[in-house]
């Protein structure tokens, strides 16, 4: 799975005009892109720091297959990722491939298979 996020490209007038204003509301503070395996052990880190309070999402595509001799089995991002905010964070995970939180306390996010 590679959570990410990635710039727009291609943007008529209007809609840069509104994201220019709207990103003068809120802004990305900062990103991390990471691939994770199925095979590594879960929380590992994103080297991203969060302050409870703060909003922050996860953007997520892949698949863990479940058998090798069956490719049709497969579970996406809401089933395996796994995320919290360590020390002490609420483990969360996502309600689809792209989800929003709030961090419950200060801390570095970790994300993790199972």
């Amino acid at each position: 799975m590679t959570p990410h996020t990635e710039a727009a490209c291609g943007l008529d007038e209007r809609l840069a005009a509104y994201t220019t204003r709207r990103a003068a509301r809120t802004s990305i503070v900062d990103c991390a892109r990471l691939h994770l395996t199925a095979r590594q052990p879960p929380w590992q880190s994103t080297g991203l720091r969060v302050r409870a309070g703060q909003s922050y999402s996860v953007f997520a595509a892949g698949r863990v297959y479940w058998a090798a001799s069956a490719p049709d089995l497969y579970g996406g991002p809401r089933f395996h990722l796994w995320l919290r905010v360590n020390p002490g964070g609420r483990i969360r995970n996502l309600r689809a491939d792209t989800d929003t939180f709030v961090a419950d306390v200060d801390g570095e996010l970790e994300i993790g298979l199972y």
